[in-house]
């Protein structure tokens, strides 16, 4: 179910309606896109019936909450003042990117595979997993150390994608240790 609140746009002085998706359709990845879609197409169209569709986007809070779920372990969330620091940071950031850009990231990451230039590594090399990660496990960081000539690999534990994040010092000392 979805909320309609009436607002007012500061910028264009007018009154506005702002719709806002309940949690049961924001997390449905099917329901966002063609909800998405459909406001684009709404917003190409000027009727005297049909209401005008001037903008359309994501509370960032709530984005950056489903980006965390993946990139942090649960027990740093659950710990209010960092999940509190990593948001503010992420909501202050200064130089912030659209969802839409960073979705073109996203996908420029998946699209490339340089796996056949990893050979070629000639320099010093530290490969660092955090042992709860979801998005790079740790045993296949693992296996891409072992392609990159000489690398060394670790794991850190209690940590998840953001592991200088999450365990700063295990993060530090790992790195001084290689490049001692």
């Amino acid at each position: 179910m979805s909320t309609v609140y009436r607002g007012f746009d500061q910028t264009l002085g007018r009154v506005v309606a702002i719709k806002v998706l309940g949690d049961d359709l924001a997390t449905d990845n099917a329901f966002r896109t063609r909800f998405r879609l459909e406001a684009q197409a709404a917003s190409r169209m000027a009727h005297p019936t049909i209401v005008r569709v001037f903008d359309a986007g994501e509370d960032a809070e709530r984005w950056f909450r489903r980006l965390f779920d993946a990139i942090f372990t649960r027990r740093f969330l659950d710990d209010p003042a960092k999940a509190e620091a990593v948001m503010a940071w992420a909501l202050n950031y200064p130089w912030p990117q659209s969802a839409r850009a960073f979705r073109r990231q996203v996908d420029a990451v998946i699209a490339y595979d340089g796996s056949a230039d990893v050979g070629a590594i000639a320099v010093p090399t530290l490969v660092v997993a955090g042992r709860e990660d979801i998005l790079y496990p740790a045993d296949e960081c693992e296996a891409f150390a072992r392609r990159i000539p000489g690398a060394a690999f670790t794991v850190i534990e209690g940590a998840a994608h953001a592991v200088h994040t999450e365990q700063p010092g295990a993060f530090v000392d790992a790195v001084v240790r290689v490049a001692a």
